[in-house]
Order: structure tokens, then C-alpha cells, then sequence
């Protein structure tokens, strides 16, 4: 680096060696404005239920990485009855700002998958994110009632 200093009619220059190490940042936050992902009291008639999870990403590797993930089983309740598979729904809203990034999910709501990974957010550029999962449960006729839960596991990793 090249420092130069201007005093009352005499300029010095100065050189100096600089090193800088920046420590590398991969990680994920999450945030669940209304609490943990539950659907309680929920019975034949009720209404819809929704649930949210902010989720950011900071990274400063400007590698491509996703974000997935993974639920345990369907929706039970303590009796450990299950939620029909086309009931439980999922959105991903998106910063429609940002370039790079895309939603494996659709912008409107589609069944969870309650079997295994899913992948739900893809950075092609790597910078840093932010985003939004809705998760929507509607009772039908035939729903047990009860307060229902599962446990879903998210996980970033790089492409």
C-alpha cells in the first residue's frame, strides 16, 4: 500500500506490506416469528393453518449452494394420527430483487415431501440470502383432531 502525505510544501510517500485475512463465513439462521412448527387444535371443519420460517443465508465464498430440507414423517398428532399428504403444503417467497437465486418449491403452495430431502432454495452465485416457508395445513372431514407436529431438519451446503 502507497500512502502519500502532504505537509506545508513537502510531499512523502510510504509504502507499506498489508496483509488481510478474512475468515470465510458458510451459515444458516433461522427465525420462527410465531414459534415452532406446530398446527394445533385442529378438526374437521376448521380452517386452514399456516406457519413460518425466515431463513438467511450469509456467506462471503461466492460458491453456489442450497438450502433443503429434510421432515421426519407426516404431520401426527399425540394420538399419532397423520395428516393426509396433499394437506400439508408448502410455499418459498422469495427476494424477487435478487438475480442467482430460485426456489425448488413453487412460488404457490405444494405438498411437503414427508419421505426424505427436499431441496428448497438454490444459489447460483452464492451471495448472501434471504427467504421465506410457508407451511399451510387444511383439515378435511376426516381429520383426527388434535395439535400436530413433526420435526424438520434444514441444511446448507454448497454445489
Amino acid at each position: 500500500m502507497r500512502y502519500e502525505v502532504q505537509t506545508s510544501g513537502a510531499v512523502k510517500h510510504y509504502e507499506m506490506d498489508i496483509e488481510i485475512s478474512i475468515d470465510p463465513v458458510f451459515e444458516i439462521g433461522l427465525e420462527f416469528p410465531k414459534g415452532p412448527i406446530r398446527f394445533n387444535d385442529l378438526y374437521p371443519g376448521a380452517g386452514p393453518q399456516e406457519n413460518l420460517v425466515n431463513v438467511r443465508v450469509n456467506s462471503n465464498l461466492n460458491r453456489p449452494y442450497m438450502v433443503t430440507q429434510n421432515i421426519s414423517g407426516p404431520l401426527t398428532n399425540e394420538r399419532r394420527n397423520s395428516i393426509k399428504y396433499e394437506n400439508f403444503l408448502i410455499k418459498v417467497n422469495l427476494d424477487q430483487k435478487r438475480k442467482g437465486q430460485q426456489s425448488k418449491i413453487s412460488d404457490s403452495y405444494v405438498p411437503v415431501n414427508t419421505s426424505g430431502e427436499q431441496v428448497i432454495y438454490i444459489s447460483s452465485d452464492g451471495a448472501p440470502a434471504s427467504f421465506s416457508v410457508n407451511y399451510r395445513v387444511i383439515p378435511y372431514v376426516e381429520i383426527s383432531p388434535g395439535d400436530y407436529h413433526t420435526e424438520i431438519t434444514y441444511t446448507l451446503s454448497e454445489i
